[in-house]
């Protein structure tokens, strides 16, 4: 009976020896398996990177060319201006600016009545600075052309002339003549 006992333990220990030698294969399968999802699940997240920075490149190009379209737009719009004669809106925002400062800086004088009037050209650098200012037609009042010039040198740096294109200033804003008269100005 002992001998049954033991053949039957024997045959245990083989069967369940058997079964783990079994099983080893497939968990081998199952790594392998893994591995080959994690290398497409890798692939895949690359992918979606990649089209992600090409997307990012298209949306840039886009707003470039977009950018690029209304710079155009308003180009031809401007030209459409000029050769009708008419300064252009962007034209007349930065003269009003420089009329603003011009009159920010002037000092009317107490003598001056209606009747004055003077046309001063005012030269400008290119960083915005007062160059040189003349008064190239006037009524004759000394005290009142002195108020004039000593508006331009009184003017602070119109910095902003520096969003103008050198064409732009060149052609438009180098060299500017302004009328003065103290009406509306009091």
């Amino acid at each position: 009976m002992v001998r049954t006992w033991m053949s039957a333990l024997s045959l245990a220990l083989v069967f369940t020896y058997s079964s783990v030698s079994a099983v080893e294969p497939d968990i081998e399968l199952a790594r392998e398996r893994q591995q080959e999802a994690l290398a497409r699940a890798e692939q895949a997240e690359q992918a979606r990177q990649d089209a992600l920075a090409i997307a990012q490149e298209h949306a840039e190009e886009a707003a470039k060319a977009r950018g690029e379209a209304q710079a155009w737009g308003e180009l031809i719009e401007s030209l459409q201006q000029v050769a009708q004669g008419q300064p252009t809106k962007r034209q007349n925002d930065v003269l009003s600016r420089i009329q603003a400062a011009v009159i920010a800086a002037w000092d009317i004088p107490e003598d001056a009545d209606s009747d004055m009037k003077a046309t001063a050209e005012l030269r400008l650098t290119r960083d915005g600075r007062v160059e040189d200012a003349t008064i190239i037609s006037s009524n004759g009042s000394k005290s009142f052309n002195h108020s004039i010039l000593g508006a331009f040198r009184g003017m602070e740096r119109l910095y902003w002339l520096d969003e103008l294109s050198d064409r732009e200033f060149e052609t438009h804003f180098k060299v500017i003549r302004i009328f003065f008269s103290p009406v509306g100005l009091r």
